[in-house]
Formats: C-alpha cells, structure tokens, sequence
C-alpha cells in the first residue's frame, strides 16, 4: 500500500463465489475500483464458501461448499480480527449482515490501530425486519439489535440507497447502487413476432415476479398471439412458490427456471433477450424506493426494462423503462406488448441505455460521495497512518 494515499478496508461478509450472489459480486468489484479511482489504496476481505479471501484476484477462486451458516456469521469477524492484526486504515467500508457477531471487536480494533479511521456501514435494505420468516426469525432479530448496540459507537456513517436521515441514531446517506460497466458489442434492438422477457434475481416474495406470472394466465390469449416467453434465471425461497404457480396456472411452455447461472452465461443470455423484468413489489415490505442491482445490470447491457416502486435512477420519462403501480394486482400484458413496440421505434434504445449507464451510473461518482460523506474526499486528505504494515496476506 503507498504511504501518501488513504488507505481503505473494505468487507463483504458474504460468499461471492456464489452465483446467486453475482450482482452483489459485481457490486463489490465496482465499489473497489470506484475507491481506487478516488485515490484510495484498498484492501478487500470477503468470503469465497468457507475461505476468508484477502486481496484475492478479482475472477474469484473456484465455488467451495460451505460449512453451516451460523458458524460462518460467529466465526467471521473473529478470523479478522487476526487477519487485520496491527494494520492501519483510514477507511472502513463495511457491507452490513443481519447478525454478525463480534463486529463491534472488530470495529474496535480499527479504531484502536487508528482513532482517525472513519467508518461507514452500508445497509442494503431498511427497514429488513419483514426480510425475516419462520420460527428463527424473532432470535435472529433480537441478536441483530445487541450487534447494532455494541457497534453503534465505532459507527460515523450509514450507506443505504433508501430514504430517511438517520438509521441505528447515526447520520445516514443516500446512495443509490451503481453498476460497473462493461462495454459490449449490442445489435440494435429489433422486433420480431416473439417477446422474450428475462429476469434475473435471488427471489424472494418482494420480487413481485408472479404478479408477471398471473398476468400472463389472465391475458394468456395475448401471450400467445404475440409469442410472449419469460426465461427466469436464479434461485431463492420464492423459486419452488413461482415453479409451482407457473404449472399450476398452465404455463410451462412460455416460462422456464434457469437456476443460478455463470456471470459468462448471463451476459450471453442478456444479448439476447428484448425486456428484462425488474423488482415488482418492494411495496410488500413497505418499502417504495427501489435500488435494486439488476435494473443497472439490465441497462449496461441495453435491456429495456418493467418495473414498480421508485427507483431514482431511472425516471419515469425515460424511454427504456416502464412503470407499473405499485399493488398486488396483475400487471398489464397489453402494456408490455405497447411498450415493446414503443422500443421498435428507437432501434439505438440499447446504445443509449449503455451511454446512460456510463455516465449516470458509475462507481466512482457514488464512492467519491461517501468520501465526502466521511469527511475524506479531495486534496489535503493525506493518510493518517504513520507507516504502512503491509498488505492482508
């Protein structure tokens, strides 16, 4: 690590050699490279199965299955806590997990090595206490607030890409989720007499996807006549749910379940799908701002998209994406069908959507606002650790 430049930390406590996991993968690359773009010299720990990944290569090492969760979540922080030992950061990003015990030691050996080290928490989702079912649910919840409790004072600021100023008692800012781009060569968007709808996601309930399923039994009529087809691609507690609804309603021969898919694989599949289905009922959980990852990856690779929920980064009035109401009601096939013969109009829709992307939708202008959020952004923000101790091995 350089000794002039800032020297950052940043931890994903989840397993990013999951393919289930593959935005929050690309997520994680993203927010690293947006770091160094600002001039931050950073380390990266995080989890590949049941291996503890320090400053690994960014094509992660092949899948490990891992042993029991909850082991995974007690022992984390504890294996860094040796892992880090003496050395001095004056950043620390943190990707938050409900219930992650021994953070707070950890935090307090980060600010020990160094006083000055701010830290940031990103929280993905809030409130996530609907996120949590089943008869583990209300254990897991009341450990989640004695963690928050203990780590509270190490805590400078929260990341969270909803609204609200303060979450835990502390300063809170909005950032929405960024995308990293990955120019690709698209053919212009081009309409045939099929429409091939793709959605990708770790589903749950919230997805709203079987509000497109129903929709598609209601108006069956119309699927048919225009060749509609949803390929569905990664797993999730919703997926035996959505598998089941789609046998039941007579649907097998226009919807077909992927499972988790290699990041090669998904890119292949994207090219050659014309809408992309994104999150259709965030409201389930009383929750209206929409952030979600796959919206970005679906315009980096010029995928047009549905929708519901408000996500900031994709207006209404933009051409390639299309707003649904925010119920439990079936969306409207009719208008999918509109809004793909909206699209054929604009043959350079997918150009623009990656020229969108760039520019609206980088990494590096949302990790430069949590710097300025910490305080540490621009010039004169020298490091304060007297010497480096060598990076994570």
């Amino acid at each position: 690590m350089s000794e002039d430049k800032l020297k950052g930390l940043m931890i994903y406590p989840m397993d990013l050699c999951d393919p289930n996991h593959g935005g929050i993968r690309q997520k994680s690359i993203g927010q690293f490279k947006g770091m160094e773009e600002n001039g931050i010299d950073c380390d990266q720990i995080h989890l590949c199965g049941s291996m503890i990944i320090a400053n690994g290569e960014l094509s992660l090492p092949k899948q490990i299955k891992p042993f029991n969760t909850a082991t995974l979540r007690m022992l984390f922080f504890r294996r860094i806590i040796d892992l880090v030992g003496n050395k001095c950061y004056d950043i620390c990003l943190i990707r938050y997990r409900v219930w992650m015990p021994q953070m707070d030691r950890f935090l307090h050996l980060i600010k020990k090595n160094n006083p000055k080290c701010k830290v940031a928490i990103e929280v993905p989702t809030f409130p996530y206490s609907m996120e949590w079912e089943g008869p583990l649910a209300r254990v897991v919840l009341r450990l989640d607030k004695m963690v928050q409790r203990k780590a509270n004072p190490y805590i400078d600021l929260i990341i969270h890409p909803g609204g609200g100023e303060s979450i835990w008692g502390k300063p809170t800012m909005h950032i929405d989720n960024a995308v990293l781009i990955q120019k690709t060569l698209l053919k212009p968007y081009d309409i045939k007499d099929e429409i091939r709808l793709i959605a990708i996601g770790k589903w749950r309930k919230w997805h709203g996807l079987d509000r497109l399923i129903v929709a598609m039994r209601v108006d069956r009529e119309t699927v048919q006549n225009h060749r509609i087809s949803l390929t569905i691609v990664g797993t999730g507690s919703e997926t035996r749910r959505l598998k089941q609804l789609s046998q039941n309603l007579e649907l097998t021969e226009h919807i077909s379940f992927m499972g988790a898919i290699a990041e090669d694989h998904l890119r292949f599949m994207l090219k050659k799908q014309w809408i992309g289905v994104g999150t259709l009922g965030l409201h389930r959980k009383g929750k209206m701002l929409n952030s979600s990852l796959k919206h970005r990856t679906y315009c980096a690779y010029g995928v047009p998209f549905i929708l519901s929920g408000n996500d900031l980064s994709f207006p209404a009035d933009l051409p390639f994406v299309n707003y649904f109401p925010d119920n439990d009601e079936p969306i409207s096939i009719e208008e999918v069908v509109n809004f793909h013969s909206k699209l054929h109009k604009m043959r350079d829709v997918r150009r623009e959507m990656q020229e969108y992307a760039t520019k609206k939708l980088n990494w590096s202008q949302r990790m430069r606002s949590v710097l300025e959020g910490l305080g540490v952004a621009g010039p004169g923000n020298a490091s304060s650790c007297a010497e480096s101790s060598g990076a994570l091995q």
